[in-house]
């Protein structure tokens, strides 16, 4: 029988440990909180121009721990264009959205802010 060295099983229980770990931290760091269809109240883009704030009826939170009615779409986000067009639409037409934030930003002073990742327009 092929019996293995209790120091070896130790090792091999901290390294299966350590990665699992690190695995369930990286999820956690990295996952989208989901939020409820709501409706936005106004787009501003920040004077930095490094931002679009949507103002939205409700409050949205992330995984994070921010909280607010203003969610932050950051020009540099690869889907930036998509994103805004659909906040443009929705404002607009006045039709619901949904979707994701991910992480918090924080524009000098202000309170974190959630930063959103994926946007979602609902048929009215």
């Amino acid at each position: 029988m092929n019996a293995m060295r209790p120091g070896r099983a130790v090792h091999w229980l901290m390294r299966g440990g350590l990665l699992l770990a690190l695995t369930l931290t990286s999820l956690s760091s990295h996952a989208n909180s989901h939020f409820n269809p709501t409706s936005i109240r106004a787009l501003s883009m920040h004077d930095s121009n490094q931002y679009i704030l949507i103002d939205i009826e409700g409050t949205v939170g992330s995984a994070e721990g921010c909280q607010s009615t203003t969610l932050v779409l950051e020009k540099s986000w690869p889907f930036f264009k998509e994103i805004y067009a659909a906040a443009l639409a929705a404002t607009a037409t006045g039709q619901s959205i949904r979707g994701w934030v991910n992480g918090c930003v924080q524009i000098y002073s202000s309170p974190p802010m959630p930063k959103l990742t994926v946007l979602t327009l609902l048929a009215n």
